[in-house]
């Protein structure tokens, strides 16, 4: 009942740089400037009294052209995923990972 899960955020763009905020596994927010992509970050998480985790990725593409695409998996299995294009577009995966 209390197992932990893990969280990986994926961040795909054609330009290869974006800006990132993510809720991090603190329950916090964490921003990340001109970071090169393919770009991941992993965590685990354990289940909260209150029974669900929210999670949040939004990039931001550095560039005026190309896509950028902002994934969550819990446990290994895509469970959002958000594409944007164009100049300095931003995408944003979010959701609440439940037990």
């Amino acid at each position: 009942l209390f197992r932990s899960k893990e969280v990986e955020y994926k961040v795909i763009c054609t330009t290869n740089l974006v800006d990132l905020t993510i809720e991090n596994e603190g329950g916090g927010v964490s921003q990340f400037d001109d970071m090169a992509t393919p770009w991941s970050y992993i965590f685990e998480v354990v289940r909260p009294d209150y029974g669900y985790v929210f999670v949040y990725v939004s990039a931001q593409n550095q560039q005026n052209s190309g896509s950028v695409t902002a994934q969550i998996y819990v446990d290994g299995m895509l469970y959002k995923t958000s594409t944007s294009t164009g100049a300095y577009v931003i995408t944003t995966a979010s959701g609440s990972v439940d037990w």
